[in-house]
């Protein structure tokens, strides 16, 4: 899979917005349209982005690593990064985490990526 780039996004934004040309062959765009289509995309690969971290803190708490070393390897306090990703849901320890909600987790999270890829967003429970 290649990452992003931004030729790739531009295309993407032409690609979905309806009136990004406007008709008759005039020669300026609708950019406001395309803005707001830009938006709309860049918010659903900022929330992917965002999972994506997620899904690495959450793997490094189940590894034992404290909230410190997580923080410092984000470059933020141990605060800073409690604050952002611990949510009641997530508040398991190597030792409670069995290999079943183990299971269902990774289900659940790569259930939501795929949502997430193909339609914006995520709307899954959890995230």
């Amino acid at each position: 899979m290649a990452l992003l780039d931004l030729d790739c996004l531009i295309a993407e934004v032409d690609r979905r917005c309806d009136t990004a040309h406007r008709p008759g062959g005039q020669e300026q765009s609708d950019w406001l349209a395309l803005l707001a289509v830009a938006t709309h995309l860049a918010g659903g690969v900022q929330a992917l982005a965002d999972n994506l971290v997620e899904d690495y803190v959450e793997h490094c708490r189940m590894h034992g690593f404290s909230w410190t070393d997580i923080g410092a390897a984000l470059g933020v306090t141990r605060q800073a990064v409690q604050q952002r990703f611990q949510a009641p849901y997530k508040r398991y320890s190597p030792e409670t985490m069995t290999g079943d909600l183990r299971q269902r987790s990774m289900a659940n999270r790569q259930r939501c990526s795929t949502a997430t890829t193909t339609s914006g967003p995520s709307t899954c429970s959890g995230d």
